[in-house]
C-alpha cells in the first residue's frame, strides 16, 4: 500500500495534475522523501529518496513547483539539488521560484559541479544564477570553473538519456537521443564573460580555458577576451599548442 506522499509523487511523474490537486489537498507532508517510484514494480522500496518538489523539478513540472513551494515544500538537495537540475533544465521560472524559496544559487555536487556550471546550455539560466549571486569562479574538485563547462559545451552534442527507473536503479544512462548544441553555449559563454569571469585561469593541471576550445568561433571570443596563450599547462604546453592540438588554426581565430 502507497502512503499519500508516495502517491504525490508518482502522480508529479505521471503529470496527473487532477491526481496531484487531489492529494496535495488532503494535507499530505509535502517535505517527505520517498522512495524513487517504480512504476513498473509498485512494491519496490528500494529506490533513491525524492521528495516531491525534487521529482515536480526533475520532470519540468512548473505549476506542480509552484503549488508545492505554497505548501510549504522547501527546496532541499536529496537524491537531487533542485536548483542544478533546474539550471541543467534551463527551466527559469523553476529556477526563479527555487531561488526565492531560498535556494543556494551557489549549490553544488560533491565533486564541486555547481549550479552555474550545469547552465551553460540555457544562457538565461546562467544570467539568473548570476543575478542571484553565483560564484562565477567556483571551482571543481579538479579546479575548472563555469567558463570551463561553458567552452566544452560549445559545438558539442546534447546527449538526452532514459530517465527509466531501472536505468537509476543500477546507475546506467540509456543514451536516448543526441543533437547539437547550437548557439545557446556561445551565448552563456558571452554571458561569462560579461560577467568578467577570468579567461586565463587554469585548473589543478595548468591547463587554461583556451585549451577546452573545439571550435575556432569559441577561441576567439575567450583571445577577444583577454586569453593569454602563452600560458604553459603542466606539460609545458602553450595556448598555441593547444589550439594546434584542437585542430583550430591561426588564421581561424585572426591571429
Amino acid at each position: 500500500m502507497t502512503t499519500d506522499a508516495e502517491q504525490l509523487v508518482i502522480a508529479i511523474m505521471e503529470g496527473d495534475a487532477e491526481a496531484f490537486d487531489r492529494i496535495l489537498a488532503r494535507g499530505v507532508e509535502v517535505n517527505a522523501a520517498v522512495p524513487w517510484p517504480d512504476l513498473e514494480h509498485p512494491d519496490r522500496k528500494d529506490g533513491y529518496p525524492v521528495t516531491p518538489v525534487c521529482m515536480a523539478v526533475v520532470r519540468n513540472q512548473t505549476a506542480m513547483v509552484e503549488a508545492l513551494l505554497k505548501a510549504g515544500a522547501r527546496p532541499e538537495q536529496n537524491s537531487v539539488d533542485p536548483i542544478i537540475e533546474a539550471s541543467a533544465n534551463g527551466n527559469v521560472d523553476i529556477g526563479r521560484m527555487l531561488l526565492d524559496a531560498g535556494s543556494d544559487p551557489n549549490a553544488a555536487s560533491p565533486a564541486g559541479h555547481s549550479a552555474l556550471m550545469a547552465s551553460v546550455t540555457f544562457p538565461e539560466a546562467t544570467r539568473l544564477l548570476l543575478a542571484r549571486g553565483a560564484a562565477i569562479e567556483r571551482e571543481t574538485e579538479d579546479g575548472m570553473t563555469a567558463l570551463f563547462s561553458a567552452v566544452r559545451q560549445c559545438g558539442s552534442r546534447v546527449d538526452v538519456f532514459s530517465d527509466s527507473y531501472e536505468d537509476y536503479r543500477a546507475g546506467k544512462r540509456t543514451l536516448v537521443s543526441s543533437f547539437p548544441s547550437g548557439e545557446r553555449p556561445y551565448q552563456a559563454l558571452g554571458v561569462l564573460l560579461e560577467h568578467g569571469a577570468d579567461v586565463n585561469h587554469q585548473d589543478k593541471k595548468g591547463r587554461t580555458v583556451l585549451a577546452q576550445a573545439r571550435t575556432p568561433r569559441a577561441a576567439k571570443m575567450l583571445i577577444e577576451a583577454g586569453a593569454r596563450l602563452d600560458i604553459k599547462d603542466n606539460e609545458g604546453h602553450d595556448g598555441h599548442y593547444q589550439l594546434e592540438q584542437n585542430g583550430i588554426s591561426k588564421e581561424a581565430v585572426g591571429l
